[in-house]
């Protein structure tokens, strides 16, 4: 995927390697459908600290789509479980960004 090739293409950049360096910082990259995958690069994620970025062009490709989803779904059961206040959209607004040429697309998943 083009973000994971950006990565990929940083990680040998010693300047961008030195910038991260004791953040704790842990990226996932999530282009396979099967929710299998998702479940085993997120195991070990908090769910309060996860941010999601959505990278799509239209916004409306369904593979991506069903990702998007996938995640929102574990993000709003895990941390609605632990904070009952929350919502959906609560949990939405906090943890998910958008990198598209589509943002009318993104407000409506409700990232804003």
């Amino acid at each position: 995927s083009g973000p994971e090739a950006v990565y990929e293409a940083l990680r040998g950049d010693a300047a961008a390697t030195q910038a991260v360096e004791g953040r704790g910082i842990k990226l996932r990259f999530v282009a396979n459908v099967d929710p299998v995958d998702f479940d085993l690069n997120c195991r070990d994620l908090n769910p309060e600290e996860t941010l999601v970025i959505v990278t799509s062009k239209s916004f409306t490709t369904a593979e991506t789509m069903q990702n998007a989803r996938t995640a929102q779904r574990w993000l709003v059961r895990n941390l609605c479980k632990a904070s009952p206040e929350l919502t959906k959209e609560i949990v939405i607004s906090h943890h998910f960004g958008a990198v598209t040429i589509s943002p009318d697309e993104a407000v409506k998943f409700g990232i804003s």
